[in-house]
């Protein structure tokens, strides 16, 4: 049995809420309620481009939108937890990247807050992200490409494969696993 959450009808109902935001944003645009952005968290869409960063120059803030036709002139944000801004990008259809600079920043981990502005620069929606920067080991880093959805072995594509068993392996099988 599917609970409420995953049901067709409840997703119809978050994306008509979503959906009616968008048509008012370009005139008489109102925020949403945390509630309203609670109950379309899937017309709204926002990763980094990687798991983690060490040596690249450059992060990738991506946002999907389902609706990106009524957002005339909308604009999307990011800005650091004290508010300074660290880029931001016209909508620019379904899929919007913001590039944000990594050389200058230490290594740490970073809030992040991505906002969905109005043409009169009223924050509508929020997305919260989290931008870690590691020091770079050369040979042992392991990333997710989260545009490609593959995992990286120091910065080139890596499919891992292996074998997987449960129980024992019987003695006359033992040479060829150790092959």
């Amino acid at each position: 049995m599917k609970n409420a959450a995953q049901s067709p009808t409840r997703h119809l109902a978050r994306a008509l809420v979503l959906s009616i935001f968008f048509v008012t944003l370009g005139s008489n645009s109102r925020m949403l309620s945390a509630e309203d952005q609670t109950n379309a968290p899937n017309a709204w869409t926002v990763y980094l481009d990687r798991s983690y960063y060490t040596t690249e120059k450059e992060a990738v803030v991506v946002c999907e939108m389902d609706e990106p036709k009524s957002l005339n002139h909308a604009v999307l944000a990011v800005n650091d937890a004290n508010g300074n801004s660290l880029g931001k990008s016209d909508v620019q259809g379904r899929v919007t990247r913001i590039r944000i600079a990594l050389e200058k920043l230490p290594v740490a981990t970073y809030p992040l807050a991505v906002e969905l502005r109005s043409k009169k620069n009223k924050t509508s929606l929020s997305r919260a992200l989290e931008l870690i920067k590691r020091a770079p080991k050369p040979g042992f880093e392991w990333k997710i490409d989260q545009v490609n959805r593959i995992v990286l072995r120091d910065g080139q594509p890596f499919f891992p494969f292996g074998m997987v068993m449960g129980g024992m392996v019987a003695p006359r099988d033992e040479a060829a696993f150790r092959e």
